[in-house]
């Protein structure tokens, strides 16, 4: 008699794992795996200096940082596009000071074929308002992005690539925190 409840929450883990391209056939059509998205490393973080001051935490005006990224898809077998939902978390905190009371700043998307070649690029304004109650917080935006597959590659082969807009400085901040300013 303990079975009927095991066999109930089995039921839908089956079912849910039944749609998943890892008990597909190689005869039944493209692969209907949603494509994955990763961060760019060295555009996975921001740190914003005051204009004309050094570069000591002191001078930090914000920072941002590439949270979770989660993706989603609806297939379209008839008319082979794929319709992707990529939420991007992305997490702020005001600099050590306080002085900054807002941080502006844009991220991107961009799509690889699946050979690697750059198919599409999107950038996003972000613009969060600190306050004396709130020098930190997150938030997710939702971008939507559409894309073919055929019975050749299905959809598996593309990747999203994301990352923060940084300046050529910032670029060189980050690779010298992590240690990797002679690696180009």
């Amino acid at each position: 008699m303990r079975l009927a409840p095991l066999a109930a929450l089995a039921l839908p883990v089956l079912a849910a794992l039944g749609g998943c391209s890892w008990f597909s056939s190689s005869d039944s059509g493209p692969s209907l795996v949603c494509p994955n998205a990763y961060r760019v490393q060295e555009a996975a973080s921001l740190v914003r200096f005051k204009p004309g001051a050094g570069k000591d935490p002191i001078d930090i005006l914000f920072q941002a940082q590439l949270g979770t990224l989660e993706t989603a898809c609806r297939f379209s077998t008839r008319e082979n596009y794929v319709d992707v939902t990529l939420n991007v978390q992305i997490l702020v905190a005001q600099g050590p000071t306080g002085t900054a009371d807002r941080a502006n700043f844009e991220y991107a998307v961009g799509v690889l074929g699946p050979t690697g070649t750059p198919l599409q690029r999107q950038r996003f304004a972000t613009d969060v308002a600190f306050t004396i109650n709130r020098n930190r917080g997150a938030l997710t935006d939702e971008v939507r992005i559409r894309l073919p597959y055929n019975a050749e590659n299905g959809a598996s082969g593309y990747r999203i690539a994301v990352g923060l807009v940084l300046t050529p400085d910032e670029v060189d901040y980050n690779r010298r925190a992590a240690g990797t300013a002679g690696a180009r």
